[in-house]
């Protein structure tokens, strides 16, 4: 082992990882230091942001934050470091995220993730919906709620958010689904925080079993952000070639970015018909062992939606609400694991230290 890689075998405490450029030596690196490092050891990576896998890649690869060496990098840090110090005082079993893809519309994101999210709260399990459609998001119609409170409200946030800021942009259904409310409106994104995205799933996480992400692309900063923390990506498609051309192009950028495949579940909504594309065929393009199909319903869908009523709640007995309703049991079945044990308490106290591995960056020498 390298010695300087050995010397912080039993570091826990905040390290910052700068860098000009995160290429790949220095995600390997990242990864050493995140096997290599205790448990509790928080790592933030700061560095130039190439493109819209840079901030993926580096949390896949184990970090804790990820920061864009900016003219903003001095206040980015400090307001990061306050954060990380808040989660590090609540850290416990964290809620599982599901990040719900569009690959042919957002419309179908977003009637998948309402649904699911409704059957995840019918089990009794708390569930957080959050919507990530920064496009004027639909959740709140096909709800039919009236928010206080929207996610940008929190994105624009300058200071850290805290978990009764976060409960009070929260809107329950009576489903039991907790709703952070997209944008009603189309909004400069240009004021947003990213960065904040992160800490916003982290508190979703602590408060609930379950966190069901409705996203929007893989364009933006604050979805990829989704991403990286997620446990499972749902892809939705339809069963025609143009939808599977763009699932492929997405499949391809997600594995590309180190997005384990075996977490990603392709749910082909509007099934059912004769002229659409086989399963074979699908499962083939996509290398995928297995997709999910969601026959077409429009009649009971356009009853549930103009309604404002989740499809598995207002007409549960039709095929597609079972269809759904399957899917669900799939997901939720893979995160059933025995309640891991918290490690005795260290005798010594975690130290307030920050360290600087392995590079400085250029900007600041």
């Amino acid at each position: 082992m390298d010695p300087q890689l050995k010397s912080l075998t039993a570091f826990d405490g905040i390290l910052l990882f700068a860098v000009d450029q995160l290429e790949t030596e220095y995600l390997e690196l990242l990864k050493r230091l995140r096997t290599t490092t205790h448990d509790d050891a928080t790592i933030v990576v700061v560095s130039k942001i190439d493109n819209h896998g840079t901030v993926l890649n580096a949390i896949r690869s184990g970090a804790s934050d990820f920061i864009a060496a900016n003219d903003n990098v001095n206040e980015e840090l400090a307001n990061s470091i306050t954060r990380l110090k808040l989660q590090r005082k609540h850290r416990e079993i964290r809620g599982r995220v599901i990040s719900i893809l569009p690959c042919y519309s957002a419309r179908d994101a977003s009637l998948l993730s309402v649904n699911l999210a409704a059957i995840v709260a019918k089990q009794s399990r708390s569930c957080a919906l959050l919507d990530l459609q920064m496009r004027d998001g639909d959740l709140t119609m096909l709800l039919q709620l009236s928010p206080r409170h929207t996610i940008i409200d929190l994105l624009k946030q300058q200071g850290t958010i805290d978990q009764a800021l976060f409960e009070q942009a929260l809107t329950t259904h009576d489903s039991g689904i907790r709703l952070l409310a997209g944008p009603n409106t189309f909004i400069d994104m240009r004021s947003v925080r990213p960065q904040v995205c992160h800490q916003i799933i982290g508190l979703a996480q602590r408060l609930h079993d379950f966190v069901i992400v409705n996203s929007e692309d893989l364009q933006h900063a604050e979805q990829l952000r989704a991403f990286a923390d997620s446990d499972d990506i749902v892809m939705t498609m339809r069963p025609d070639v143009v939808s599977l051309r763009r699932a492929k192009q997405h499949m391809d950028l997600m594995t590309q970015n180190r997005l384990p495949r075996e977490n990603i579940h392709v749910v082909v909504l509007g099934s059912g018909h004769s002229t659409e594309l086989a399963t074979s065929s699908i499962t083939k393009v996509l290398q995928v062992t297995d997709i999910h199909r969601i026959p077409d319903d429009p009649v009971s869908t356009l009853r549930a939606v103009n309604v404002g009523n989740p499809l598995v709640c207002e007409c549960p007995n039709t095929k597609i609400s079972q269809a759904i309703a399957g899917f669900a049991e799939t997901l939720i079945r893979r995160h059933e694991e025995p309640v891991p044990q918290k490690p005795p308490k260290r005798p010594s106290s975690v130290k307030a230290a920050l360290s600087v591995a392995m590079n400085s960056l250029s900007f600041a020498k």
